[in-house]
């Protein structure tokens, strides 16, 4: 059996290992409370982010299909500046010819 003198400081180191015990118990409860924390932050940001990317996908559908649309426009343009560059080569042609039929007749 136990001394009766050390029965007192026994007691209180049991008392104080138990304390020890429930502050460790409680500790690991934070921890898992922030880290659940962390986790849901985490979650809610990157769920922000994917709707971030999701309209920046959609804005950036619509510029590259205004660009397409600009280029087939461009492409239009140019297609008729060459008619018309061909229609004054023509032209021109046939004022040459004219102006040395009007020489040859002159002169």
């Amino acid at each position: 059996m136990i001394p009766d003198y050390w029965v007192g400081p026994l007691t209180a180191v049991a008392i104080f290992l138990a304390g020890q015990i429930i502050l460790f118990f409680a500790f690991l409860w934070r921890q898992s409370l922030m880290v659940r924390s962390i986790q849901e932050s985490m979650t809610n940001s990157a769920k922000s982010f994917e709707k971030f990317c999701e309209s920046n996908q959609s804005a950036l559908q619509v510029i590259h299909d205004r660009i397409n649309a600009d280029r087939k426009r461009l492409d239009r343009h140019a297609d008729r500046l060459d008619e018309h560059g061909r229609q004054i080569s023509h032209i021109n042609g046939v004022l040459g010819v004219h102006n040395r039929r009007q020489e040859q007749t002159i002169g």
